[in-house]
């Protein structure tokens, strides 16, 4: 039975391209984003203030930023099937490309066990459920909080992200989503599996999630035409 196990671990279909994952999803994409040319580099640095350094994904990200001021999002959850496949990333430079336009952003840590943004982004140590200003203008983060503080936020700030765990390991993200007016699923290309999606989406759908919409993330920039961006001089090898 184990070996059956195994050889069935081996086979799964891995999301490979932005059409495998409508496919598994049933929905069109939000956004796909390319691969980073250092992704070591921005676990303890925003991508948004090193602007030289994969122009490519800040431009993805720049777009998403300006279609949620378009839609009036107030609140806007980020997470994902599995640990490891950039959401948190997404969620703190999505943030930070907000409050960069002149907005008041707040950054929900909500991953109770693997959540490090908190410490990435603002000196000292933060108090539950009390936002603290980050190294970026007009960016605040908190950490240890609930979804019934979401009220009191939306009054305080113009943008909520929160940075739930993984829909698969831990039950929180339910709690999250039938309080925001949307969520963002994150996947990563070659690492997420398709069975892992549905299931992820699935229970989302569940909790009673709206507006569930779908980033593909770490493409291989040729394969989406990003070499393009190296014309324009900007130390990109896309």
């Amino acid at each position: 039975a184990l070996a059956w196990i195994l050889i069935g671990l081996m086979v799964r279909t891995r999301i490979r391209s932005k059409e495998a994952l409508q496919r598994a999803t049933g929905q069109t994409l939000l956004a796909v984003l390319p691969r980073l040319q250092n992704p070591r580099r921005f676990k303890t640095k925003l991508l948004s203030i090193d602007r030289h350094q994969d122009l490519a994904a800040l431009e993805v990200l720049r777009q998403l930023a300006i279609n949620l001021e378009r839609k009036d999002t107030k609140t806007l959850m980020i997470t994902s099937a599995v640990p490891d496949v950039g959401k948190s990333f997404i969620a703190a430079n999505l943030a930070a490309l907000v409050a960069d336009t002149g907005k008041r952003v707040l950054l929900v840590d909500a991953d109770q066990k693997r959540g490090k943004l908190g410490t990435r982004l603002t000196k000292g140590r933060l108090k539950p459920g009390e936002p603290k200003p980050s190294s970026t203008e007009r960016l605040w983060v908190v950490s240890g909080a609930a979804p019934d503080q979401l009220g009191q936020w939306k009054q305080d700030y113009d943008l909520v992200v929160i940075d739930t765990p993984p829909l698969l390991v831990l039950a929180e993200a339910g709690r999250w989503a039938r309080e925001v007016d949307g969520s963002i699923m994150v996947a990563w290309s070659g690492k997420s599996a398709a069975d892992e999606i549905q299931e992820a989406q699935h229970r989302l759908e569940l909790a009673g999630g709206r507006q569930v919409d779908w980033i593909l993330n770490a493409v291989s920039p040729k394969s989406v035409g990003y070499h393009a961006y190296r014309k324009y001089g900007f130390g990109s090898t896309y």
